[in-house]
C-alpha cells in the first residue's frame, strides 16, 4: 500500500515539474528578447524531456515492486488439510479457531459466522477439515474457510473414555506445539490415532506413542534403546525423570525409589500394552 502511494506521489510529481517547467517558458517568453525566447525554450523542453524520464523510470522500478509483492502475496493463501483443537467465540458470531495442519503446524485463524447454529457443529475438537486460509501480511491472524471432511467429534459421543482422550491430545496439541511450525509426523500419527479409534485394544497404546513422539518433535525426546547407566540393551524395566534414558533392573536397584516404571511394550515394536500398562505409562 506505500508503495502504491508511493507510486501516485511521483506521478504528480512528474505533472507538477510539467506545469512548472511550461510556467517559467510562458513568463520568459513575455520577459525577455524573441531571440533569447527560442534557446530558453529549447532548454526548457529539453529539461522537461530530462524529469519526465527520470521520474517515469523510477515509477516503473516501483510499479514493477508493487507488483512483485502483489504476487508475492499469493504466499499468504494456502490451502491444506488439518484437525480442529480448538475454537473460541469472537464478536457475536465468530470464532477464533486453531487448526494442526499437515504443512503449516499450528496455525489460527478467524472464522466469520463459525459460531452460527449452521456451522457450530464443524468446529468441533477433533474434526478433520480441509483449510483454505487467507491474510495480507504473513503475521496477521487472517480468515479461514474450511469443509468438513471427517466428524470425529460426533462419532465418539457414545465413549466418554475415548471422546476425553481425542478432548486431550487436541488441548496439549494447542498450549503445547509453537504456532504456524510445521510438525508433519505429528500430524500424520494424529490421522492413525482418530483411525484407531474402532480397536479398543489398539488406540491406547497409539495415544501413549503419539505422547512420546510430542515430546520429541519438542526437543525432549526419551531414549529406551539402552540403560544410562551400563550401556545394556536388555531387561530395560525403569526411565529416569532427570536424564531421560531407560534403566536396567540391575542398575535400578539403589534408585528404584525415584525412578519411573517402563512399560514393555514402548521398548518391543508390534506389541500393545494392557490397561496396566497403559495406566504406569
Amino acid at each position: 500500500m506505500k508503495i502504491s502511494y508511493f507510486c501516485k506521489l511521483l506521478l504528480k510529481l512528474r505533472n507538477s515539474v510539467i506545469v512548472h517547467c511550461f510556467d517559467c517558458m510562458i513568463w520568459h517568453l513575455n520577459t525577455y528578447a524573441p531571440e533569447v525566447n527560442n534557446n530558453f525554450a529549447f532548454l526548457i523542453l529539453n529539461l522537461i524531456a530530462k524529469y519526465e524520464c527520470m521520474i517515469n523510470a523510477i515509477s516503473t522500478d516501483y510499479k514493477s515492486v508493487l507488483k512483485f509483492n502483489t504476487k508475492g502475496a499469493e504466499l499468504l493463501d494456502w490451502s491444506d488439510d488439518g484437525i480442529v483443537i480448538s475454537a473460541r467465540k469472537h464478536g457475536e458470531s465468530s470464532l477464533i479457531v486453531n487448526l494442526l495442519t499437515r504443512n503449516y503446524g499450528r496455525h489460527s485463524g478467524l472464522v466469520r459466522g463459525g459460531a452460527s447454529r449452521r456451522n457450530r457443529g464443524l468446529y468441533q475438537p477433533g474434526n478433520q477439515v480441509r483449510a483454505h486460509w487467507r491474510a495480507r501480511l504473513e503475521d496477521h491472524l487472517g480468515t479461514y474457510q474450511c469443509e468438513l471432511t471427517k466428524a470425529v467429534a460426533a462419532d465418539l459421543l457414545e465413549s466418554r473414555i475415548k471422546l476425553s482422550a481425542l478432548s486431550s491430545i487436541c488441548a496439549i496439541s494447542d498450549v503445547a506445539l509453537p504456532e504456524r511450525e510445521p510438525h508433519q509426523p505429528l500430524y500424520d500419527a494424529f490421522i492413525i490415532l482418530i483411525d484407531s479409534f474402532v480397536d479398543d485394544s489398539l488406540w491406547p497404546t497409539i495415544y501413549v506413542k503419539w505422547e512420546l513422539g510430542l515430546l520429541q518433535e519438542l526437543g525432549f525426546g526419551l531414549d529406551f534403546s539402552s540403560c544410562a547407566a551400563t550401556g545394556q540393551t536388555e531387561n530395560l524395566a525403569f526411565v529416569s525423570p532427570k536424564s531421560g534414558k531407560a534403566v536396567s533392573v540391575n542398575a535400578a536397584v539403589p534408585y528404584k525409589d525415584v525412578l519411573l516404571i517402563l512399560p514393555t511394550f514402548l521398548t518391543q515394536s508390534g506389541q500393545t500394552g494392557t490397561p496396566e500398562d497403559i495406566h504406569q505409562a
